[in-house]
């Protein structure tokens, strides 16, 4: 009995430090810089960095890093949003050649249009 008393009064400090912790650590982002940026509207090519929170761009720009940050350099790399294969063959074995095309940066597919 005495023993069970012991645990639990030592029990709630350690879980109010490890909740206290958890409300602390800091969220991650990525940043991704140095990038060749395209954004897929038209304009112009820049140079610069991406910020991305929880798979969301947060910021776009010459940014700097922070502590949170994950960082990947990018330099020499052109980041854009992925591509539309609109005329694919893709509907007979798209299990298979999915590598194929996610390693050139297809990320949609229109498939059955044959």
């Amino acid at each position: 009995m005495k023993i069970t008393i012991l645990i639990r009064l030592l029990f709630i400090p350690i879980l109010g430090l490890l909740c206290i912790h958890c409300k602390t650590e800091l969220p991650r982002t990525l940043l991704i810089k140095n990038a060749t940026i395209i954004n897929g509207t038209g304009s112009n090519r820049i140079m610069g960095s991406v910020r991305i929170e929880s798979n969301i761009i947060i910021d776009i720009g010459e940014l700097k890093t922070l502590k949170t940050d994950s960082v990947i350099n990018a330099e020499g790399l052109i980041l854009s949003p992925g591509f539309i294969d609109t005329h694919s063959h893709h509907d007979w074995d798209s299990l298979r050649t999915k590598e194929s095309a996610i390693s050139q940066g297809i990320t949609t597919v229109i498939i059955g249009q044959d």
